[in-house]
């Protein structure tokens, strides 16, 4: 039987497919490819770290796909010549004029003049 999963994925992944005894059929991107699915692949492991949960028993599972969330976010940066100073400096410039998250706040609903 044939899975089909059409994502990127790591790089050690069709190795260890074949170690499991099965054979994947792989591609290599070209750059426009690479970075469209980079930035499916930011959503697709930001959508897993929110579905592991939000209360401290499930820690270690936030962790772990916070980890591929960050491992994604270097590649996007890497791939599009970001540095990580240049990423704190916007994420400094945005937190001085919209603020952070610190306080926590949830808009309801915003009636309209």
């Amino acid at each position: 039987m044939k899975k089909r999963y059409g994502k990127l994925v790591r790089d050690n992944v069709p190795d260890i497919i074949r170690a499991n005894g099965d054979m994947p059929t792989i591609l290599t991107l070209d750059t426009d490819g690479y970075r469209k699915e980079l930035l499916y692949k930011l959503i697709e492991e930001s959508e897993e770290a929110r579905q592991a949960g939000f209360d401290d028993e499930n820690r270690h599972e936030v962790l772990e796909q916070l980890a591929d969330v960050a491992e994604v976010l270097d590649a996007i940066l890497t791939e599009f010549d970001i540095t990580r100073e240049e990423l704190q400096i916007a994420q400094a410039s945005k937190r001085e004029k919209r603020g952070g998250f610190k306080n926590k706040v949830f808009l309801e609903s915003v009636k309209e003049k």
